[in-house]
């Protein structure tokens, strides 16, 4: 009870209670550190609580315990770290200990579909210790796509990072690259909760990075800080500069289309393992298939923008699509393509029973959009099993609000594709490659969908003449 009225006396008085108090000190630690780790407590209690305690760990080194300061370094509110800070940073050797040992622990495995307790832990360590200057792991947790429900994490913890621009800036050349995009998005998430901190220096980074970076990755996800954080007119002159440029495993098509590289190992089981194909990060948008024709009209009702995917369109429409792509590319020309001329792409289509093979623009295969999808993750979603992020990487029924929206403005995945849940479900091929005139395979889940549908193996089939608008595209170009 001394305690709390301590934390709601007037703050001008704390200084004359303290002394007054220094004989029974003691009496007051546990629960003054109680007060501290309480979540659900006003902040300014938390505030005078810590201030105390500083205080008197002030007049006495030992005041508080191991134990006590391991907890208020993992456990109180970063509020409460900044003001207990010089006393953190004299106890670095016992809690980098603590944080190795919390890291040293293993997590359960993905496919046990847990949301393990360890998660909120790790992310405190984390913060732990980049407030003490040791960053190595935090980069090596980003940069782990395997299993990136920590990396998720972590992401969202940069608004907490103990870490200027500047100095993220300077370690990002050293990164790999999945650390590096982590980086980005992170800068990104925290830029929405400050908008007035770093922006201009953080915009200029970004913009460099949509041009000079060899990763897609980090090439998707300096266009998506571009596109949350710049003006609308600003975002459409850096992202139209990038038209027919590239860098790396990426390049963009004079539409605006990133089309980005992917070599599958010779052992998977994807369809032309160990060969070379490019699968575009974004869905088509009803601006570049009208480049095609207008004589197929996306679903008004929840279409608000020319960049929102291309939707209540069947299979052969997207089909045409991708031949007339293929015929505008310089080097597919005088080739045979993948899919015959347009005319001939409707329900007495029969393909050759080795198409998936042929060279030019093509709808992806389930394996081809499940591989991309997953980038290298083996959890059930790319970023991890939690459905609380699920808002950062998709429109679906609890952010849409019953509409479509433009693509590229939820984050990418690691190797940069966008949208690959929610917005609209995708047509894809079958795997086995016998094309089916009267059915296809849709995957990804879509703008009204719940979140047990928004995974990376969900999929389900329709009518090939089915046109909806929570059904578009993205393409695949096999070389020649």
């Amino acid at each position: 009870r001394l305690a709390r009225a301590l934390v709601d006396d007037d703050p001008l008085q704390l200084q004359l209670w303290i002394d007054e108090l220094r004989p029974v000190q003691n009496r007051l630690r546990d629960p003054l550190v109680q007060l501290c780790l309480e979540t659900d407590e006003q902040d300014s209690r938390r505030v005078l609580a810590s201030r105390i305690l500083a205080e008197f760990q002030k007049r006495d080194a030992t005041f508080l315990n191991r134990d006590q300061i391991i907890q208020l370094a993992l456990g109180a509110s970063e509020m409460v770290r900044d003001i207990l800070d010089p006393l953190l940073r004299e106890s670095q050797t016992d809690l980098l200990a603590a944080v190795n040992a919390i890291m040293a622990t293993p997590l359960p495995d993905p496919s046990s579909q847990q949301s393990p307790q360890e998660l909120p832990v790790r992310r405190e360590a984390l913060l732990c210790a980049c407030r003490l200057g040791k960053t190595d792991e935090l980069w090596a947790v980003l940069n782990d796509t395997e299993d990136p429900r920590l990396r998720s994490l972590m992401i969202d913890a940069f608004v907490d990072l103990k870490l200027s621009f500047q100095e993220i800036r300077r370690v990002l050349p050293s990164l790999k690259s999945a650390a590096r995009q982590a980086a980005i998005l992170g800068l990104s998430r925290r830029l929405e909760r400050r908008p007035e901190s770093d922006r201009t220096e953080a915009l200029a980074l970004f913009t460099e990075l949509v041009k000079t970076d060899p990763d897609a990755g980090v090439h998707s996800a300096a266009e998506y800080a571009i596109r949350t954080h710049a003006s609308a007119d600003q975002s459409r002159e850096i992202l139209n500069s990038l038209k027919n440029t590239g860098c790396g495993n990426w390049r963009v098509l004079s539409n605006g289309l990133c089309m980005i590289t992917v070599i599958p190992p010779a052992d998977s089981d994807v369809s032309l393992s160990g060969r070379r194909f490019e699968i575009s990060a974004t869905e088509i948008t009803v601006e570049q298939f009208e480049e095609y024709t207008k004589d197929v009209e996306p679903s008004l009702m929840v279409t608000t923008q020319p960049n929102c995917p291309m939707s209540n369109l069947n299979v052969f429409h997207a089909m045409r699509y991708c031949r007339w792509l293929s015929e505008q590319d310089p080097d597919l020309q005088n080739i045979p393509l993948v899919y015959p001329p347009v005319h001939q792409l409707g329900e007495e289509l029969l393909l050759a029973s080795d198409y998936l093979t042929w060279p030019g623009f093509r709808l992806p295969t389930e394996r081809e959009w499940e591989y991309c999808t997953r980038a290298g993750s083996e959890t059930s979603r790319f970023f991890g099993e939690s459905d609380e992020h699920l808002s950062q990487y998709a429109w679906w029924v609890e952010n849409a609000k019953q509409s479509l929206w433009p693509v590229g403005t939820r984050r990418p995945n690691a190797w940069g594709l966008f949208d690959v849940y929610g917005n609209v479900a995708e047509w894809c091929h079958p795997q086995e490659g016998i094309f089916d005139n009267r059915a296809q395979l849709v995957k990804g889940g879509e703008y009204r969908a719940i979140q047990r549908f928004l995974n990376t193996t969900y999929e389900t089939k329709t009518r090939s003449d089915t046109r909806l608008s929570t059904i578009g595209f993205r393409v695949v170009r096999v070389p020649r």
